[in-house]
């Protein structure tokens, strides 16, 4: 089953055999967290809405993204 929400588009999908994924999204409707019954990953962005943090269910990060004024200056360390 899929749940949405009218201003977020999609926050939820049940599966028959009890598993989820869960989408939850900030007040400019930028993904900030998918959530399993494993655990989350969240996400964070900057003032110009690109992506610059990803923590993953175990607490893992990348460095910071590297990002110019013509997208990604380099790949993600993790």
């Amino acid at each position: 089953m899929f749940t949405y929400d009218l201003m977020e588009g999609l926050t939820r999908v049940d599966y028959p055999d009890g598993n989820y994924v869960s989408y939850s999204y900030d007040n400019a409707c930028r993904l900030t967290k998918v959530t399993t019954p494993f655990g989350s990953t969240s996400y964070e962005y900057n003032l110009l809405d690109r992506l610059t943090r990803v923590v993953d269910r175990n607490g893992y990060k990348p460095e910071d993204l590297p990002f110019t004024g013509n997208g990604m200056s380099g790949g993600i360390k993790w």
